[in-house]
């Protein structure tokens, strides 16, 4: 079954990456929208999330079409990152801006780049962090992330992140590999802020 899941797995990569961006991007939108009418649990959870934000301040048809759109943007989401990993810079260069402070690009010729810590969102096209090291040449990026429990499709998955050039870690077994790897000078350390499947949330207040 699992080298089935493979064949089907790099199939459906090799049809994302063979269209242009933006047919991916209609074609993941339209996913998303699949998803959400399949998808009774986590559209349950969206829903509930959304009016915990929301429900002072949004109409019952305002968090469901919200709750619809975001579904969209996920499927967006995924399909384009599939299709960006197998993009070169100058492919990718007209699509996104990377910005940050002018030290990043152009560090002093006399100090060696201070390795940073960056905490951010896990949603968005959130692989092309990985890309940044290549509009910053002086610095390497780095992250951590999670195995899928099938062999075959955690290498498909990594074979994908190859051409961005970061380095990556898998945070249960991989921690004093990433030790000596914040070791170095110009490093760029992204940890993707997540949610829990559980009770072990922390629930914050939210602002828009």
């Amino acid at each position: 079954m699992e080298f089935l899941l493979y064949l089907l797995a790099r199939a459906l990569v090799a049809l994302i990456q063979a269209l242009p961006l933006r047919w991916v991007a209609w074609l993941g939108r339209a996913g998303g929208a699949i998803a959400y009418s399949l998808d009774g649990r986590h559209r349950r959870v969206a829903l509930c999330n959304l009016r915990l934000c929301f429900g002072q301040d949004m109409a019952p048809a305002e968090i469901l079409a919200l709750a619809k759109e975001n579904f969209r943007r996920i499927g967006e989401n995924y399909a384009c990152a599939v299709k960006t990993a197998s993009m070169s810079l100058e492919e990718i260069r007209p699509h996104v801006e990377f910005v940050a402070p002018a030290q990043f690009f152009q560090p002093a010729s006399h100090q060696r780049p201070r390795s940073v810590v960056a905490a951010i969102g896990h949603f968005g096209n959130f692989e092309l962090y990985a890309r940044f090291a290549q509009f910053a040449p002086g610095y390497q990026c780095g992250t951590t992330y999670r195995g899928l429990r099938q062999p075959s499709l955690d290498r498909l998955l990594q074979s994908l992140r190859r051409r961005s050039q970061c380095q990556f870690f898998e945070r249960r077994f991989e921690g004093p590999a990433l030790k000596t790897f914040m070791r170095q000078p110009g490093v760029i350390l992204g940890l993707l802020s997540d949610q829990h499947a559980g009770t072990r949330g922390l629930r914050l207040p939210f602002r828009s």
